[in-house]
C-alpha cells in the first residue's frame, strides 16, 4: 500500500515536471488589489509587465534561453558589456532589457506598454495609490519631489514606477537589485 501510494506521489511529481507551455506569472496580491489587476485576455494578449515577467520574458532567465524561446536574436543597446548590458527584442520593441551576467534581471517599459495594473506613464501618485494601496513610496534620488514607486513581487522581484512630483514618468519591472538600480547599464 505505502510503495502503491509512493509511486503515485512519484508520477504526479514527475508529470509536473515535463515541457509544458507556461502561463504568464501573476504575482499573489491582497484581494482588494487583486481586482484591480488587468488579465491578459483584457489587454487582448499583448504582453504585460510584471515583477516576474514581460510576457514570455520571465526575470532571472538566460538571455541565450529568451532568444530561442522568441526565436529570435536580441539586439544590443550601446556597448555590450558581459557584466551587464541592455538589450532589445524585435518582437518587443517597447520594451529594453538589462542582462547581467547572462541572465535578464529587469525591463524597462516605453508609455503605452501594458502592465498587470493598468498604470501607465502619466497617471498620478494618487492614482497609482488608488490601484496598488500595498505602494510602497519612497523619495526620488535626484527629484526633490518626485518618489519611487514599489510593488514589491514574489521571489525577490518588483514593479518600480518613478513618480516626477506631478506624474509618473517611468515604470520598469524585474529581480531586486537590479529593478531598483537608478542607473541603467550599456
Amino acid at each position: 500500500m505505502i510503495k502503491t501510494s509512493v509511486a503515485i506521489a512519484m508520477a504526479v511529481l514527475l508529470s509536473a515536471c515535463q515541457d509544458k507551455p507556461t502561463e504568464p506569472v501573476v504575482p499573489k496580491v491582497a484581494p482588494a488589489v487583486q481586482a484591480q489587476i488587468a488579465t491578459p485576455a483584457q489587454l487582448d494578449n499583448k504582453p504585460v509587465l510584471s515583477a516576474e515577467a514581460y510576457g514570455p520574458v520571465q526575470f532571472g532567465a538566460a538571455l541565450q534561453d529568451v532568444e530561442t524561446k522568441l526565436g529570435e536574436k536580441s539586439q544590443p543597446l550601446g556597448a555590450a558589456d558581459p557584466a551587464c548590458s541592455t538589450v532589445q527584442f524585435k518582437s518587443l520593441p517597447a520594451v529594453r532589457f538589462m542582462v547581467e551576467q547572462g541572465v535578464i534581471t529587469r525591463a524597462d517599459t516605453q508609455a503605452g506598454v501594458p502592465n498587470i495594473f493598468g498604470i501607465d506613464v502619466g497617471a498620478t501618485l494618487a492614482q497609482a495609490k488608488q490601484k496598488i494601496p500595498d505602494l510602497i513610496v519612497g523619495p526620488h534620488k535626484y527629484l526633490e519631489l518626485g518618489h519611487y514607486l514599489t510593488f514589491a513581487g514574489n521571489n525577490n522581484t518588483a514593479v518600480v514606477m518613478e513618480e516626477d512630483g506631478n506624474k509618473i514618468t517611468k515604470i520598469r519591472g524585474g529581480l531586486q537589485p537590479s529593478v531598483a538600480y537608478v542607473e541603467v547599464c550599456g
